[in-house]
């Protein structure tokens, strides 16, 4: 299939690599005469090999830790990377509660999304403060190195039984480079390029891109189908491709359900996801109230008649220092965008903290409201975990035997449009 053709140009990051700052010890030589000494000059062959020591322990303590993340990820893993799914999952984290929440989360890499979910579901890295695992978080040298952390879809709950949904970065040059690398997509990704001919289905070529974009959409319309709230994160304020992204599960997410209502699957939920955006790492020249209407507004014109955008159920402007400005005041709240920023997050250089920055008051107010929502109104009353689970199954079984994605998206592709808004 064209589009992984390993010959080709393509762009790859340096990676940058660090070394601890070490104490340079001399080797305590000496030379009298022809004759050569060795001293103890400080207890240097002392610290030479006590640091020789510490140096192996930290190594096989990182190795350790590492080794426990990556067994915690695949344990954890209901879509892998090769974009099957994982069924193995359900008896260790599942039961038969009826009371439940889902939280999912999308969005560009480097934005935030395993950070703030790990806050509304309160989970941390430390197992004595935490509600369940905690997601892991890109670390300084993933970001340096333009490395992306969550690799397909990663599932965690928590003790107050919400469950969280953790996606990898949408439209990331991290992971187009891991397209470009891979000498052929695995059988989930080629069955999603097959489009319908007049003599049935027949394989399709596409560039990476194209793949990538069509990977992102199945799993945006996944989320919709069977999350209550998806967090739609960007990292600043003019992300046209993700809204753009959205725009396409607006016409696309509704198709999975009923097409899987009119197969015969019973207890088939009657609404998506609710859709909240958020809007992080703001920086302090733009927390504005002015310059926040301006980007609300835009979402509003945008994606402002989307059903599942819509609702109010989620606002900034409840704090005191974004207060809503009269542009606004002529939308009704049923009408509003579920819309929220949150500033940038800056650590004091006090030892102690007598009051909590505003970065953590903002989440605390978005985690109050997103757990606020009324999980009833998405799914049949008396669905259980394991009943949500069987239904994640079949509405991934029906992304990936719809090929009207890949069918659009190629078409598009010998229009005049090509290349526009994404495509």
């Amino acid at each position: 299939m064209r589009g992984y053709d390993r010959d080709q140009d393509t762009f790859r990051p340096a990676v940058l690599g660090f070394r601890r700052r070490g104490t340079v010890s001399t080797g305590g030589y000496r030379v009298i005469g022809r004759e050569q000494h060795q001293y103890r000059q400080d207890g240097g062959h002392d610290h030479r090999r006590q640091s020789a020591l510490d140096h192996r322990q930290d190594t096989h303590e990182e190795s350790k830790e590492e080794d426990a993340a990556a067994k915690v990820a695949a344990a954890n893993k209901l879509i892998t990377n090769r974009w099957e799914f994982n069924i193995d999952i359900s008896a260790k984290l599942l039961n038969d509660n009826t009371d439940f929440l889902v939280v999912g989360v999308i969005g560009g890499q480097g934005a935030g999304k395993s950070s703030i979910l790990n806050s509304i579901c309160g989970f941390s890295h430390f197992p004595k403060q935490s509600r369940g695992t905690a997601f892991p978080a890109a670390a300084y040298e993933q970001h340096l190195s333009g490395k992306h952390c969550t690799v397909g879809v990663d599932i965690r709950m928590s003790s107050d039984r919400v469950i969280a949904l953790d996606t990898q970065p949408v439209l990331s040059a991290s992971h187009l480079l891991e397209l470009l690398d891979s000498p052929s997509p695995s059988m989930e990704i080629s069955r999603a390029l097959t489009v319908s001919s007049g003599r049935g289905t027949r394989p399709a070529e596409a560039s990476a891109e194209g793949v990538q974009l069509i990977m992102a959409i199945q799993m945006a319309v996944f989320l919709f189908n069977v999350c209550h709230v998806v967090l739609v994160v960007s990292n600043w304020m003019g992300d046209n491709g993700l809204l753009d992204l959205i725009e396409c599960v607006d016409m696309f997410a509704p198709n999975i359900a009923k097409g899987m209502s009119q197969a015969g699957v019973s207890r088939v939920p009657h609404q998506l996801a609710k859709a909240v955006f958020v809007k992080s790492n703001v920086p302090p020249i733009d927390w504005e109230a002015s310059k926040v209407a301006r980007v609300q507004r835009l979402l509003q014109n945008k994606i402002g008649e989307s059903k599942f955008c819509i609702g109010g159920h989620v606002s900034c402007w409840s704090d005191t220092r974004l207060q809503m400005p009269k542009s606004l005041a002529y939308i009704q709240k049923k009408d509003q965008v579920n819309f929220f920023v949150l500033p940038q997050a800056r650590r004091s250089r006090r030892a102690e903290a007598p009051e909590p920055s505003q970065h953590q008051v903002m989440l605390d107010r978005l985690k109050l409201q997103i757990l606020g929502i009324n999980p009833s109104r998405k799914f049949d009353h008396g669905m259980t975990e394991r009943e949500w689970f069987r239904w994640c199954e079949s509405v991934w079984q029906g992304v990936q035997k719809d090929n009207i994605i890949a069918e659009c998206y190629f078409r598009l592709q010998q229009t005049i449009f090509s290349g526009g808004g994404g495509w």
